[in-house]
């Protein structure tokens, strides 16, 4: 948040072509509300952009974006559904007991 709000993170030029297709709609510079800055982050919106080179920011600033990007994909990657059901529920494919 700090990076957008600072103006550290800056468009690339392709990046106007992009949201013209809807793509990235939580990236609206300059940033200058603490909860756009949020959502650009929750979305994934920024680590997408960053993972596409459509965001500019420094090399020291970039290791910040690429661990963001690399975090956000692990946690949605690691994410778990379980679907819960009455334990005397038949299950298909099986023989009822």
């Amino acid at each position: 948040m700090t990076f957008l709000l600072s103006r550290d993170v800056q468009p690339a030029p392709k990046l106007a072509a992009a949201q013209r297709l809807g793509l990235y709609p939580d990236l609206v510079f300059p940033f200058t509300d603490p909860a756009a800055a949020r959502r650009a982050i929750a979305s994934r919106s920024l680590a997408g952009a960053w993972r596409q080179h459509l965001v500019r920011v420094s090399a020291r600033r970039g290791a910040v974006l690429h661990e963001l990007a690399r975090l956000q994909e692990r946690i949605d990657r690691a994410t778990v559904g379980v679907f819960v059901g009455p334990v005397d529920a038949p299950v298909p494919g099986l023989p009822s007991s």
